[in-house]
């Protein structure tokens, strides 16, 4: 083999769209909320300005309800406060901004690593007022997910993944039950595995789907994944994997995964149980258009 035939060589890798769904998000809390992006990043070496403190750092993902493109995650990942309680998890600040690196729309027709640039971003989460930019379930702090629009977001420039309600399977598809695989695609402890590819977890679906889920006297739309999962990893899809490609009733063939919630973390440090709320959930949200409150201390 020549040099020149050498230098031309590749290896074709396929790369399943769940690569491109999520993103890893870092929180910024800013003393004076909403300024623009530029006073909380310098846009030219993305350094953090003085008096700007990270936060937490979780995942998030694209998803598109209509015509609209939203951020979903964890409402927790926006607050810093617990879900049921609303006290906050840390010294008492609310992140006012985030960041992220995404994708750009690769400069070849191959999609190879040659062609993959990244850009930085960073998003505001309140208003000049402190009014949070993002929105909330009916239900408050209640349900642990929140979508922030991504109106102000060049996603023509991007790749730019979204998921969608008809990527979904919902509690009552009877093909989804307890035991099934299932997997947290997600940035643990912030990792990726190169290009901010995300880790992905398995785990198994370790409560019915189908019901609500009784606890501390309560009952909640979410179910229980068994799973070892870590910090930073509140906000991922969860995903199921179907063990059979072909509905059997009308010899349809299926996607290999399908999304099925939005996991928001463990029972407590010692459990391997987590919470994922369910996906229809997602779709109340979205289709609610509700602000979350002005945070109060």
């Amino acid at each position: 083999m020549t040099d020149a035939e050498q230098g031309e060589s590749h290896i074709d890798i396929q790369f399943p769209n769940e690569y491109f769904h999520t993103v890893s998000i870092n929180m910024l809390w800013h003393p004076d909320g909403g300024v623009a992006p530029d006073k909380v990043v310098n846009p030219e070496n993305g350094a953090l300005r003085p008096d700007v403190k990270p936060c937490t750092q979780g995942t998030g993902f694209f998803y598109r309800v209509g015509q609209r493109n939203f951020l979903v995650t964890a409402r927790h990942c926006f607050t810093d406060r617990a879900w049921r309680t609303n006290e906050y998890l840390k010294p008492p600040v609310t992140p006012t901004h985030l960041t992220m690196a995404l994708r750009t729309k690769p400069r070849s027709e191959t999609l190879d690593a040659r062609h993959l640039g990244f850009v930085d971003y960073c998003l505001k989460l309140v208003d000049e007022d402190e009014n949070p930019l993002w929105f909330e379930h009916p239900l408050g702090f209640q349900i642990d997910i929140a979508a922030r629009p991504l109106d102000d977001l060049p996603v023509d420039e991007l790749l730019f993944l979204p998921l969608e309600p008809k990527d979904a399977a919902y509690g009552t598809d009877p093909r989804f039950w307890v035991t099934d695989d299932v997997y947290t695609v997600g940035y643990p402890f912030g990792l990726d595995h190169g290009f901010l590819w995300p880790i992905w977890m398995r785990g198994t679906v370790a409560s019915e789907p189908a019901l609500y889920f009784p606890y501390k006297g309560e009952e909640y739309p979410l179910f229980l994944v068994d799973s070892r999962t870590r910090p930073g990893q509140s906000g991922s899809p969860v995903f199921l994997r179907r063990r059979h490609f072909t509905d059997i009733t009308s010899d349809d063939v299926l996607p290999r995964l399908r999304l099925i919630g939005i996991y928001s973390g463990r029972l407590n440090e010692e459990s391997e149980l987590g919470f994922a709320w369910h996906i229809g959930e997602l779709d109340k949200l979205c289709s609610s258009k509700q602000n979350a409150p002005k945070s109060r201390s």
